[in-house]
């Protein structure tokens, strides 16, 4: 259990827990029984009270009087059953009121119960019979006048109280019998997640890993395409090189950086899915990072024969924003669109609508199919087969601008037609 604490969870669910709810219910059942028994005392010596008080009180038809006292009793409360009153004079009991439809004679049963209590004037005495199937109780009172001395008899039956009794305290268990089956789908359930939750655990470390694994393979990569790259810019600089020789060489300098390139975008990846890329934000002017963007780009448009523009405008458009990863993000949608843009032209926009900020790319190039809209920004994913053939990549660019622009809470969105053109549109917040 120590090496496996949910064993130990799982005991307290299934077992404690309905435990716990089966003696909480009991007590409350033992206490509703006993207040119940509390209040039918009151309720019976409310009863003889009243009959004793008018039984002392009442001078001329007193029988009269104890009729409608009783009639009015036997009507408000369904567990009194019967009430008798015994006259004594001069040690001979007779029956001075009974609420039987009959008039019988006097029942031993009364007369024992006279001859064993020794019965006082101020309370009521409770006899419960032994022998009844159902709860019923005898009350006992005796008033003493002027005249005479006068014993009540009550007899209270409690079977449809305790039927109705019954019937919750089999329904509570009922419903504890629902909670433990509850209970027991619960701790199944916890079990199942708990399972999963160490298998999640599990595959977690391994893609850990593995990410760490190919962090330092491609570490490890350009560490020696570097050297590569170094000693191939070299040759080409030897005056000791044929030109067909140069050829091989320029070659192996295409391939080396294009290397380079895709283990750069690698480890790109790599911080951005291990949640290791910094994002430093400053206030900046958008128009002056798009500025040094269009410079830097400018010389690979025109050997396209491309125009890029871009019109700042006199308004400054301030945002809190994290530079060097804005250029970042610009510079690779940028020279995508001058990719894939043959003849033409490609606008930069910028505009402020409240708290965002529109960057606008627009380009008159290929564009983009429908289809190829929904994977533009999936890893590895490029266009249509000549696409590929014209044009060189990792597959990888479009997928880390679109994590560096959500990094920078901003969104990116596309609108295309095949062989019109592509817009692009970044959105950030000014903070």
């Amino acid at each position: 259990m120590r090496s496996n604490t949910k064993i130990l969870l799982l005991t307290v669910l299934v077992f404690l827990f309905p435990l716990l709810f089966v003696w909480v219910t009991q007590g409350f059942y033992v206490t509703a029984v006993n207040n119940t028994n509390t209040v039918e005392k009151q309720k019976i010596e409310l009863i003889h009270t009243s009959l004793a008080t008018s039984l002392s009180h009442v001078e001329h038809d007193t029988t009269k009087v104890i009729a409608e006292l009783v009639g009015e009793f036997l009507n408000s409360d369904h567990t009194l059953e019967q009430v008798q009153i015994l006259s004594i004079k001069n040690d001979l009991p007779e029956l001075f009121y009974t609420s039987v439809a009959t008039t019988p004679e006097i029942s031993d049963s009364l007369l024992e119960i006279m001859r064993r209590l020794q019965i006082s004037t101020s309370s009521v005495h409770i006899v419960v019979p032994a022998s009844s199937n159902e709860r019923v109780w005898q009350g006992v009172r005796k008033v003493e006048t002027k005249e005479k001395t006068f014993y009540i008899f009550t007899v209270h039956t409690f079977g449809q109280l305790d039927s109705v009794m019954s019937s919750r305290w089999q329904n509570s268990y009922f419903g504890l019998t629902a909670i433990f089956l509850f209970m027991i789908l619960l701790a199944y359930w916890i079990h199942r997640q708990t399972d999963w939750h160490k298998k999640f655990i599990d595959l977690r470390k391994r893609l850990d890993d593995q990410m760490l694994f190919s962090n330092m393979i491609a570490h490890e990569f350009r560490a020696p395409l570097t050297a590569t790259k170094g000693y191939t810019s070299f040759l080409k600089e030897s005056k000791d090189i044929l030109e067909v020789e140069m050829k091989y060489v320029d070659i192996i300098k295409s391939s080396t950086d294009r290397l380079i390139t895709l283990v750069n975008d690698f480890l790109e990846v790599a911080r951005i899915q291990s949640g290791k890329m910094k994002i430093e934000k400053n206030l900046v002017d958008i128009r002056q990072v798009i500025i040094k963007v269009q410079e830097n780009q400018n010389k690979e448009a025109k050997v396209k024969g491309l125009a890029l523009t871009y019109n700042p405008g006199s308004k400054k458009i301030f945002v809190n924003t994290d530079k060097d990863r804005l250029t970042q993000v610009l510079i690779n949608l940028l020279s995508n669109a001058i990719k894939y843009t043959h003849e033409g032209s490609i606008q930069l926009e910028s505009k402020q609508v409240k708290n965002l900020v529109f960057i606008t790319i627009k380009d008159t190039g290929v564009g983009i199919s429908a289809d190829n809209q929904e994977k533009l920004f999936t890893p590895f994913e490029r266009f249509s087969e000549t696409d590929r053939q014209e044009t060189k990549g990792t597959g990888l660019g479009m997928y880390i601008t679109k994590q560096l622009v959500h990094l920078l809470g901003g969104t990116i969105g596309v609108e295309s037609i095949k062989g019109v053109g592509t817009r692009l549109t970044i959105t950030i917040p000014i903070d």
